[in-house]
């Protein structure tokens, strides 16, 4: 699975927005969430944002002068611990000139899986060896970790396609639906401060027991993701699975939930699915 990482200054505002995210410049480490202002691309040159998922898997995103950007990390998806593979044997030198040390609480920086480099225009990485990808059942970019390490905030696999099906269809699709089961109830969750990898409206299904069924997602640029149970597809702005309760959700000021229909529910599934996956 092979995808196109976003440009540095959209990856930055995401991975600012991430729960745990520290950013390290002047030589200090802070929580990105308590520096003002450092949504931006506007700060000194050397600054990185460092974000962990609590499993010891990590990446670090460089700002550097001239627009340029360097990415690297490690995750343990890789497939590549037995093999000779150096992320940054073809790194230009003002890429092999950085400051490779990141300041987070569990961090390790030392052995690195990935690493890409944004030139001003494009993003770019070491390729792997003939015989290397021989052996790999996948792309690069699942073989060294990367996919598994940026799917949360990058990537054109969730968010960036737009919807399935256009509503007027969804409409006349779900005409008359009812609820599979009996006791299944639906809320739609509008949230109105929503950070840049979060949601602005969300839906879900629930069972009798109040055990989240499906759910559906609203992005600002109009992209649309979804969830179910058992599965995930990838598609929604979440950085782990399951995704956020949305009574946790909803503890938030600025967040309003109120309960939809049945029918109301399966139209916006329909719209992001295209079809019936639940």
């Amino acid at each position: 699975m092979e995808f196109s990482l976003p440009h540095p200054d959209v990856l930055w505002a995401r991975v600012r927005d991430m729960d745990g995210t520290y950013v390290n410049f002047d030589g200090r480490s802070h929580l990105a969430s308590t520096v003002d202002g450092f949504t931006d691309v506007c700060k000194p040159e050397g600054s990185r944002l460092v974000a962990e998922d609590g499993a010891g898997n990590w990446f670090a995103l460089v700002h550097l002068d001239r627009g340029r950007a360097v990415l690297f990390g490690c995750d343990e998806s890789t497939d590549l611990h037995d093999t000779e593979y150096d992320p940054w044997a073809s790194a230009p030198e003002w890429v092999a000139a950085i400051d490779r040390g990141v300041d987070h609480p569990r961090v390790f920086s030392e052995f690195v899986t990935f690493a890409r480099w944004w030139d001003g225009q494009r993003w770019l990485g070491t390729p792997f060896a003939p015989e290397v990808v021989g052996e790999l059942a996948d792309s690069p970019d699942v073989s060294d970790g990367l996919y598994m390490g940026l799917r949360g905030v990058a990537g054109e696999w969730f968010p960036g396609n737009g919807p399935a099906t256009d509503r007027v269809s969804a409409l006349a699709a779900v005409s008359d639906y009812r609820s599979p089961e009996p006791g299944m109830r639906y809320r739609r969750t509008t949230i109105e401060d929503a950070k840049s990898t979060e949601a602005t409206g969300i839906f879900v299904e629930f069972d009798a027991r109040g055990i989240e069924r499906r759910r559906v997602e609203h992005f600002r640029d109009g992209s649309m993701g979804f969830a179910g149970v058992g599965f995930s597809t990838g598609t929604t702005r979440m950085s782990r699975d399951p995704v956020e309760p949305v009574e946790r959700t909803t503890r938030r000021p600025g967040v309003t939930a109120v309960d939809i229909s049945a029918e109301e529910f399966q139209v916006e599934w329909v719209i992001a699915v295209g079809e019936d996956l639940g």
